[in-house]
C-alpha cells in the first residue's frame, strides 16, 4: 500500500469522487416513483409490480436533473412492499451518461429498501440498505500511484483520488450525505473489476466479486471478496477488510489472499516489494492501519510460498522453492520491515531467519526503490536434490545487505557464516540482468578447519579435483584467507583468493605417503591454484622423514575435467628416505632395477619435478617426473659388489628414462670422479654404467686386488674408466691413461717408465670378486704390450698372456708370465719372437729372480750371427743364468748356456760340428769338423762382449780366401788338397771382441799338418768388409817346431799376408821376404795385433 505521505495535499486538482453522483442517482431512480406510489401500493403487500411508465419518466427526469448535465435511461422499474411496511424497489438496465452523452456506468439490476421511519417521521425517503448485481468497476493506478475509477470496461473515468487511502477517504466522506443517513448496508453481487496498474505494467479481472458495507454500529466495515482471473492454472481469492469510526479518517485494512502470485503481490504491497523477484503461488495475510492523519500506520503480514522460483529476469537462472513463511511488521515512521520469522524449503536447503529492513530511496509516487537490511539465518540445510543424499548444515548465517529491484542486484556489506567453530566473513554482490545472475563474493577468515566444507562439496559432482580432494586431503586448516569468487553472464565462474595453511595434512595420491605438518602460502587466481609450502614433511616407507619445506603445487586449471597437477617437490632426507620414495608402488625404480632402498646412505636434497593428472585410476604412466638431488656424505657397498663408494658429495639426475649420478667419490680408497647411469622404465634393461677418473696409484692396485709386484707403480695417474653394471654378474670395466706422472716398472722385462713419460695404457676386464683383465695395453717407450692377465684367489697373478711384447729393441715376441705365489717373482715364458742380444742388458738381480722359459723364432747376437729355432730354460737368481739349444744362422746346431759374470751374464755356445758353425756363420763355404765352443763374456757395454772360440779337427774345403791365400804363395799341393779332400786343421783358436758393429779378432790361429795360419784384425759386420793380416806356415808339422818363438799357429818359417775388402772383392796380400825372416823377427812386417784392453 501508498504511504499516502503528502496525499492531503494532492487532492484538490481531481475530480471528487466524493459527490456520490453514482449512489445518488440510483437512489434517486429508485426513492423518486415512491413518493408517487406509496398509497398505491398499500393494499398489495409482498407483490412485485411493475411500475407505470410514467414513473420511469419521471425516474429519468429526476436522475439527469442530479447528473448536472448529464442523463439516465432506464429500462425497467418494480416495486415490492413488505408485510413490515418496508419498500423494496427494483431497477433493471439503468444506463447512465455524462454530459458527452458517453455511458459511464450500466447499472443491470439495483435493488434498495426504504426505511419507514424516515418516510413516517421525517417524510423523507431514506434509503436503508442497497444491492447492486452485475456492476463493472474499472480501476486504474497511474505511475504515481493516483487511482482513477471507471463503471464500465473501458468507458471514462468516473472519478479520481491521489491514492487508495484518498479513495477510501472518499468513500467515508460520500457516507456522511444526508440522504444517506439511514443506510445501513450496501452490497454489489456478481462484480466484475478490471483493475490496470501501470506503475508494475500488470493487469487484473477480477469476475464474481462481492462487495458488502456495513454502517451499522458507528463504524464504516467494508468487505470484499473476489476471485482473480491471472490466467494461471488456479483461481486467486482476494479477500479485503476495511473498518474505521464514523467521521474519522483512521482505518483498520485487511488482505487475505489465497493462491495469489508473490510477484503480483509484490507489485501493489510496497513493503512487499522485495518479493517482486518470487514467481510461486502465495497465500498471505496483511494486516494495516490508517491513521486520522491519513498517514499509514503500524502493517502486519504473514505469507506462505508454495512450489516457486527465484527469477529476476527472464534470462536468470530460475531458484526452485518449495515452501517459504515468514511473519513480518511494518513501521512506516522509521520505513522499517521486521521479519520476526523468515522459514525457507527450496530444492537446494532450507533455513530460518529473523531481521530487519529498510525502505530506502522513495520514488514521487511513493515506492521504494531498494531496501537495506540485516538477516541472521540459523537451522540452515542445504539439499540440493540429486546433489547431496543428506542436508549439509550451516549452524548459522548473518548479512548487511541492499536490494535494488531496477536493475536486479544485491549488495552484500558484509556476511558471515558459521558452522560449528568455523566462521566465514566476506561481502559481495548478486545481479540478474539480461546476461543472468551475476555474482561478486569476497570471503575473509581469520582462521578456521576448511575440512569441515568438505562435505558442501556436492559427491554427484564427481571431477577429478573433488576425488582428490576426499581421498587425498585429510587436514586444511586455513588462516587468513581471502578467496573471490566471480560469475556472471557466459562467462565461467572465477575463483581467486590467497590463504595461509598450516597443520595440514594430505597426499599427492593414495599410492604416496601422506604430507603432514604442513604449512604455506595458497594462492588461487584465474583457476590457477598454487600451493607454496614453507614446512611440510613426509613419512617415506623407509629411512625417516622427508622434509618438504620449500616445495610448491600448481593446478593450471581446476575447472577442467581432468586437472593437471604440477608439483616442485624441494626434500631434504636421508638418502635411504629418498630411494625409497622412488621406490613406491607406482615406480618402482630400484625395485625394477634389482636393488634395494638401502643401495647407500648419506643425505639427499632434492628438486623434483612431477606432473600429474588428478583422474580416477590414475596409470603411472600418465605422471611425468624429472628431478635432481645433492648427496652427502655418501656411502654404498652395494654399487659396485665387493667394493665401498664414498663421496662428500655427489648430483643426482633422473626423469622417466634415466637415473644418474655424478660427483667426486672414492671407490674403496680410490679417488674418482665418476657419473653413474642406468635406465629406467618399465622396458628398460637391468644395466647401468658408471664412467669417470681415477687415480691410478700403488693405491689402485691394493684397492682392485691387482697382484702386481711391489713398486710396480709409483706416483700416480688419472684413468678413465667405465663400468658396465648388470645385476647378478661381476661388473665389467675398461680404463684408459695416458699414464702421466706416474712411474712405472716391470722387472720380468727389465723395463721402467719415469713419471714424466707419457704412454698409452687400456685395460679392461670384470671387478668380480676375482677380478680378470680379459685385455691389457701398454704403448711406451721401451715397451709395447698387449694380452690379457688372469687372477687368482686375492687378486694373485695367476698367468698373464701377452701375444704381442716388445721390450725396447732387446725383445719382440709372446710372452705369458705365470706367478708363482704372494712375494714371488712371475715365472716368464716367451712362446714365439725374436731378442737381440746386442740390446739385453741380463745383469739379473739377486732378489729372488724368476724362472724363464724361452721358445724363440731366433736370437740375434751380432750382425749377421743369430740362433733360430731358441729353446731354453733360464733363472735370475743369483744372475741370469740358463742352458738353451738353438741353430746357428738356421744351419748348425749348437747348445749353450747363459752365467752371471761380473754383473752381466756370459754365453758360452757348445756344438759337436765346428765346420757346420764355420759354415753357418759365412765363414768357410765348405768345411767339417769336431768339438766346437764359443765363449762371450760381457764387458760392461750393451751388445759388446769378449769372446774366445776353440775348434777341433776342423776340415776346409773350397775355402776361396784360404785359396788365394796359398795361391798367392805357390804352395801348389796345399792348394790342391784344399780342393780335394781338404785341408786339416787340428786346433782353431782365436780370442776377439764382439760389438754390435765389429768383430775384432786380437789373435787367432789354425794348427794342422800341413798348414798354420795366424790371425788377426777387425771384421765390419754390416758392410762384410774385413781387414786382417797373418802369418801362412806351410809344412806346420814340421815347421811349427819354432812356434814357441813366435804366435800360436805360426812356425819357424812363415809368409805375412794381409786379407781386405769382402768376400766378393777379396784382396790378398802376401809379403815372400818374410819367409826368410825367422818368426822371432816377423813383427817387423806386420801392425800389432788389436788392443782388447782399449
Amino acid at each position: 500500500m501508498d504511504q499516502g505521505q503528502g496525499d492531503t495535499d494532492q487532492t484538490s486538482g481531481r475530480r471528487r469522487i466524493g459527490r456520490g453522483w453514482l449512489l445518488r442517482v440510483s437512489i434517486a431512480l429508485i426513492v423518486a416513483p415512491l413518493i408517487v406510489a406509496v398509497v398505491a401500493v398499500l393494499a398489495i403487500l409482498d407483490r412485485e409490480i411493475s411500475a407505470p411508465h410514467w414513473i420511469e419518466q419521471r425516474l429519468e427526469q429526476s436522475g439527469s436533473q442530479m447528473m448536472s448535465g448529464g442523463s439516465v435511461e432506464i429500462g425497467q422499474v418494480w416495486l415490492t412492499l413488505g408485510r413490515d411496511l418496508h419498500l423494496r424497489a427494483r431497477v433493471e438496465n439503468a444506463q447512465i451518461r455524462d454530459g458527452d452523452h458517453q455511458t459511464i456506468a450500466v447499472l443491470p439490476v439495483a435493488e434498495t429498501l426504504i426505511s419507514p421511519r424516515g418516510l413516517v417521521l421525517k417524510q423523507e425517503v431514506l434509503v436503508q440498505e442497497v444491492v447492486l448485481r452485475g456492476a463493472q468497476i474499472g480501476l486504474l493506478r497511474s505511475a504515481d500511484g493516483s487511482v482513477e475509477v471507471s463503471f464500465q470496461s473501458n468507458g471514462p473515468r468516473a472519478g479520481a483520488a491521489d491514492s487508495w487511502v484518498d479513495l477510501l477517504d472518499m468513500v467515508d466522506q460520500l457516507l456522511e450525505e444526508p440522504a444517506l443517513e439511514a443506510l445501513e448496508t450496501v452490497r454489489a453481487e456478481g462484480v466484475i473489476v478490471n483493475y490496470s496498474d501501470l506503475r508494475s505494467a500488470r493487469s487484473y479481472t477480477v469476475d464474481g466479486g462481492t462487495i458488502s458495507l456495513d454502517l451499522r454500529g458507528g463504524v464504516v466495515s467494508l468487505r470484499g471478496e473476489f476471485a482473480l482471473l491471472s490466467g494461471r492454472p488456479f483461481v486467486t481469492t482476494v479477500d479485503m477488510s476495511y473498518d474505521s469510526p464514523k467521521g474519522r479518517r483512521a482505518a483498520t485494512l485487511g488482505l487475505t489472499v489465497a493462491n495469489g502470485i508473490a510477484a503480483d503481490l509484490a507489485a501493489q504491497v510496497p513493503v512487499l516489494g522485495w518479493m517482486s523477484v518470487v514467481d510461486a503461488p502465495i497465500n498471505a495475510s496483511i494486516r494495516a492501519s490508517v491513521q486520522d492523519d491519513a498517514q499509514l500506520g503500524p502493517m502486519f503480514a504473514s505469507f506462505e510460498i508454495q512450489d516457486g522460483v527465484i527469477q529476476p529476469t527472464p534470462e536468470s537462472r530460475p531458484i526452485p522453492i518449495r515452501n517459504a513463511r515468514s511473519y513480518l511488521s511494518y513501521d512506516p515512521q522509521s520505513s522499517t520491515v521486521r521479519f520476526d520469522r523468515v522459514t525457507a524449503d527450496t530444492s537446494w536447503g532450507g533455513f530460518t531467519a529473523t531481521g530487519r529492513a529498510y525502505l530506502r530511496d522513495w520514488n514521487d509516487a511513493g515506492w521504494p526503490q531498494s531496501f537495506e537490511g540485516q538477516f541472521e539465518a540459523r537451522d540452515i540445510g542445504i539439499a540440493i536434490e540429486d546433489v547431496y543424499d543428506a542436508p549439509r548444515v550451516i549452524d548459522s548465517a548473518a548479512a548487511d545487505m541492499r536490494l535494488r529491484l531496477s536493475p536486479f542486484q544485491i549488495d552484500i556489506g558484509q556476511f558471515n557464516i558459521a558452522a560449528g567453530e568455523q566462521v566465514l566473513n566476506g561481502d559481495g554482490t548478486i545481479t540478474a540482468d539480461q546476461d543472468g545472475w551475476g555474482v561478486a563474493l569476497d570471503v575473509t577468515s581469520d582462521a578456521f578447519d576448511a575440512m569441515t566444507l568438505m562435505p558442501f562439496w556436492p559427491e554427484t559432482l564427481k571431477t577429478p579435483a573433488r576425488n582428490w580432494f576426499a581421498d587425498n586431503m585429510t587436514a586444511l586448516d586455513v588462516r587468513d584467507l581471502t578467496l573471490g569468487l566471480r560469475m556472471g553472464g557466459a562467462e565461467d565462474m572465477r575463483i581467486g583468493g590467497s590463504t595461509w595453511v598450516e597443520y595440514s595434512q594430505f597426499r599427492p595420491n593414495p599410492q604416496m605417503p601422506y604430507i603432514d605438518k604442513v604449512s604455506g602460502f595458497v594462492s588461487l587466481l584465474n583457476n590457477r591454484l598454487g600451493i607454496e609450502l614453507d614446512q611440510g614433511q613426509s613419512a617415506s616407507p623407509q629411512g625417516g622423514v622427508i622434509d618438504i619445506a620449500g616445495s610448491t603445487m600448481v593446478m593450471p586449471d581446476i575447472t577442467m575435467h581432468e586437472p593437471r597437477a604440477e608439483f616442485g617437490l624441494k626434500t631434504q632426507s636421508t638418502l635411504t628416505a629418498a630411494l625409497a620414495y622412488l621406490d613406491l608402488p607406482q615406480w618402482q625404480f630400484l625395485t625394477k632395477a634389482g636393488r634395494p632402498v638401502t643401495l647407500a646412505d648419506g643425505r639427499a636434497v632434492g628438486d623434483f619435478q612431477i606432473a600429474m593428472p588428478f583422474m580416477k585410476g590414475m596409470q603411472p604412466s600418465a605422471v611425468e617426473y624429472q628431478g635432481s638431488a645433492v648427496v652427502r656424505d655418501l656411502r654404498s657397498d652395494q654399487i659396485v659388489p665387493n667394493k665401498t663408494i664414498t663421496a662428500a658429495q655427489v648430483s643426482v639426475e633422473f626423469d622417466r628414462e634415466t637415473l644418474a649420478i655424478s660427483g667426486p667419490v672414492k671407490l674403496g680408497a680410490v679417488p674418482m670422479t665418476v657419473q653413474w647411469s642406468r635406465a629406467i622404465g618399465p622396458d628398460a634393461p637391468t644395466v647401468s654404467f658408471l664412467n669417470g677418473t681415477a687415480v691410478v696409484s700403488e693405491l689402485f692396485l691394493d684397492e682392485f686386488n691387482i697382484g702386481l709386484p711391489p713398486g710396480s707403480i709409483s706416483g700416480e695417474t688419472e684413468a678413465q674408466i667405465s663400468l658396465r653394471l648388470e645385476n647378478g654378474e661381476a661388473p665389467e670395466f675398461i680404463a684408459t691413461s695416458d699414464l702421466q706422472g706416474a712411474g712405472i716398472r716391470i722387472d720380468a722385462l727389465n723395463w721402467s717408465k719415469s713419471p714424466q713419460t707419457a704412454g698409452d695404457f687400456e685395460i679392461s676386464g670384470s671387478l668380480g670378486p676375482i677380478p680378470q683383465i680379459d685385455r691389457i695395453s701398454l704403448l711406451a717407450p721401451g715397451l709395447n704390450l698387449s694380452g690379457s692377465i688372469a687372477l687368482g684367489e686375492g687378486g694373485v697373478l695367476e698367468r698373464a698372456s701377452f701375444d704381442r711384447l716388445q721390450s725396447g729393441r732387446w725383445l719382440d715376441g709372446s710372452v705369458a708370465l705365470t706367478g708363482r705365489g704372494v712375494g714371488r717373482p712371475a715365472a716368464i715364458e716367451v712362446a714365439s719372437g725374436t731378442i737381440d742380444l746386442r740390446q739385453i742388458d741380463l745383469s739379473g738381480s739377486n732378489d729372488g729372480g724368476a724362472p724363464l722359459s724361452v721358445s724363440l723364432d731366433r736370437v740375434i747376437i751380432a750382425q749377421g750371427i743369430e740362433l733360430t729355432q731358441f729353446d731354453g730354460e733360464f733363472d735370475s737368481r743369483g744372475g741370469f743364468s740358463g742352458d738353451f739349444s738353438g741353430y746357428l744362422n738356421g744351419q748348425a746346431a749348437v747348445r749353450g748356456r747363459v752365467d752371471p759374470h761380473n754383473g752381466g751374464s756370459r754365453l758360452r755356445l757348445i756344438g759337436s760340428d765346428g765346420g757346420a758353425v764355420a759354415m753357418a756363420a759365412g765363414l768357410l763355404p765348405n768345411a767339417s769338423g769336431e768339438d766346437f765352443e764359443l765363449t762371450l763374456t760381457p764387458v760392461g757395454e750393451a751388445g759388446v762382449y769378449d769372446g774366445t772360440l776353440t775348434v777341433k779337427n776342423l776340415q776346409v774345403r773350397e775355402a776361396p780366401a784360404l785359396a788365394e791365400l796359398l795361391n798367392a804363395v805357390s804352395v801348389v799341393g796345399l792348394l790342391q788338397q784344399l780342393s780335394g779332400q781338404g785341408l786339416m786343421f787340428v786346433d782353431v783358436l782365436a780370442e776377439f771382441r764382439l760389438t754390435p758393429d765389429q768383430i775384432i779378432v786380437a789373435q787367432s790361429s789354425a794348427a794342422g799338418p800341413g798348414l798354420g795360419i795366424s790371425l788377426d784384425g777387425i771384421y765390419t759386420l754390416a758392410t762384410k768388409e774385413m781387414d786382417f793380416q797373418g802369418v801362412l806356415s806351410p809344412l806346420y808339422l814340421l815347421n811349427g817346431i819354432g812356434s814357441v818363438l813366435t804366435r800360436k799357429g805360426e812356425g819357424l818359417i812363415g809368409f805375412n799376408f794381409t786379407l781386405s775388402g769382402t768376400k766378393d772383392a777379396l784382396q790378398v796380400g802376401v809379403n815372400p821376404l818374410s819367409a826368410l825372416t825367422p818368426g822371432m823377427f816377423r813383427e817387423i812386417f806386420r801392425r800389432p795385433p788389436p788392443d782388447l784392453s782399449e
